[in-house]
């Protein structure tokens, strides 16, 4: 059975300072419900009850996590703004009195300057309510104390001198990049990728950022020659992310900048041109542009993570560097790989910690000699199959999986009721935390039988798409979870998934 909830004093206390916010919101919302057929002097007082609320709640909000607040503000923040300007748009026509729209945007000002923004250091609102992302972006500039920010920024930004982290793919601005140069000395981490405003003009404000270890600008307008320029500028900088073909790039880099690069995310049309320039790379993540000898990247002999894409697995002779640099990798991602051979990895790579095949064409071959491929088994703790096809059998290398924790697949009609029944007869997925499947012939016995079997589990979904299972049958586990206090979060489908 799954773990049960068994709150710590710490959990507790923080639930305690939950509940009396919630109570204190809903203080609010009773008046301004009512309020709309209220004299003027009434609408006042409900503005100036709520001010000093503002305060109380802002003691309440320092003892929780920022995630904890994130997640009340998702939650409450959209509802207590829309009842806000509905109360005063009828208040309004019912008195008469255009000023109370003024008064609105004083009450938002104030819930905003006295309950967010002293407490929240970093954001993470990608999945917020649409109408809550844009109350808290629109006032940014305010958080004095952030250290990560997320999303775009046009605004003064003398305030944040403490960021650390910017991801604000897209929409990026030269503007943005122009106020992030001047008063964001020690940004570490900066992704703008496929922001097309960005152009060889902000190389300039880029080099200026000096403490910079992170930088993605794939997909944005600057050239190779500008790109080769911030790699010579950037002392701490450790990565390189470009789009097009990285060759034009490293080429002519001297080596002393060459050298420190430890993590790519590229495009490759000339592997040797790689392996001769980023000889000290710990982590590839490679597109290949045309069939080259990927037997060659042996010579990475520091690399652990490997991510390729586009490409013929026995053309590649992939086989020969799994051969000699398997044993080294802890993490292997393969996407749209022709012919991919399973059994090379299963046999190579015993050290892996995380497998994931999307989209690629795999050939199993029969698993004949288990003792080989044993230390993979039991090391491997991460396994994602999404969007493969499948040749020769399937089951039987899943079953030796005992330490796996996490394990992610969608559209096999191969995991179905009886392929997890029989996983869990010889003990396999008995470690299991995450089982996420989509698009698959699974039912409601497949739900109790993981919950039955699998005392880590702690996510299960995505319920809507398994095929054979309904709305009852997915209130059904609801339930049950509720009804035994399990700490397992369901999942309906995919977009609660990414949330």
């Amino acid at each position: 059975m799954p773990i049960r909830k068994e709150p710590c004093l710490k959990e507790m206390i923080q639930q305690r300072y939950r509940e009396k916010i919630l109570r204190l919101f809903d203080e609010w919302l009773i008046p301004l419900e009512s309020v709309q057929d209220a004299r003027q002097y009434i609408w006042k007082c409900t503005l100036d009850d709520i001010s000093s609320k503002c305060y109380q709640l802002n003691e309440y909000f320092s003892e929780l996590p920022s995630h904890q607040q994130i997640n009340i503000i998702s939650e409450i923040l959209p509802k207590v703004f829309r009842e806000l300007a509905l109360s005063s748009i009828n208040c309004a026509i019912f008195i008469g009195d255009p000023v109370i729209l003024k008064d609105l945007s004083a009450i938002r000002q104030t819930i905003l300057d006295t309950l967010l923004i002293p407490c929240i250091e970093e954001f993470d609102l990608a999945y917020c309510d649409k109408f809550a992302l844009e109350v808290v972006t629109n006032c940014l500039h305010k958080f004095p104390n952030s250290t990560s920010l997320p999303m775009g920024l046009e605004y003064k930004i003398s305030n944040l001198q403490n960021l650390k982290k910017i991801i604000n793919p897209i929409t990026c601005t030269k503007l943005t990049l122009k106020n992030v140069s001047i008063y964001c000395n020690g940004l570490k981490f900066l992704d703008v990728q496929s922001s097309k405003q960005l152009n060889d003009t902000c190389v300039d404000y880029i080099i200026l950022l000096q403490n910079l270890e992170f930088l993605n600008i794939k997909e944005c307008c600057i050239s190779a020659s500008s790109y080769r320029r911030i790699l010579k500028t950037l002392p701490k900088l450790k990565n390189i992310s470009w789009h097009s073909p990285v060759d034009d790039v490293i080429t002519n880099l001297p080596k002393e900048y060459s050298e420190r690069i430890l993590n790519a995310d590229i495009t490759a049309l000339n592997i040797s041109i790689l392996i001769e320039k980023l000889r000290n790379l710990i982590e590839l993540s490679i597109t290949v542009m045309r069939e080259e000898n990927l037997s060659s990247l042996v010579e990475l002999t520091h690399l652990n993570t490997f991510k390729v894409k586009n490409c013929h697995f026995v053309d590649s002779y992939m086989n020969n560097f799994f051969e000699k640099s398997g044993l080294k990798l802890k993490v292997l991602e393969m996407g749209d790989i022709k012919n991919a051979n399973l059994s090379a990895i299963l046999r190579n790579c015993s050290n892996l910690k995380y497998l994931c095949l999307y989209s690629c064409d795999i050939n199993l071959e029969t698993v004949d000699k288990k003792e080989e491929m044993m230390s993979h088994f039991l090391n491997l703790r991460i396994l994602k199959l999404n969007s493969n096809a499948y040749k020769g059998f399937f089951h039987p290398f899943i079953y030796f999986y005992r330490n796996l924790k996490v394990f992610h697949a969608d559209r096999t009609e191969k995991i179905n009721d009886k392929f997890v029944n029989v996983t869990l007869e010889f003990e396999g997925f008995r470690n299991l935390e995450e089982f996420v499947v989509s698009y698959c012939p699974l039912s409601i016995t497949t739900a109790h039988a993981l919950i039955n079997s699998c005392p880590n589990i702690k996510f299960l979904g995505c319920l809507e798409n398994w095929y054979s299972i309904s709305d009852i049958d997915f209130v059904e586990i609801r339930n049950r979870i509720r009804r035994e206090n399990m700490a397992l979060k369901l999942l309906k489908n995919t977009e609660e998934w990414f949330s």
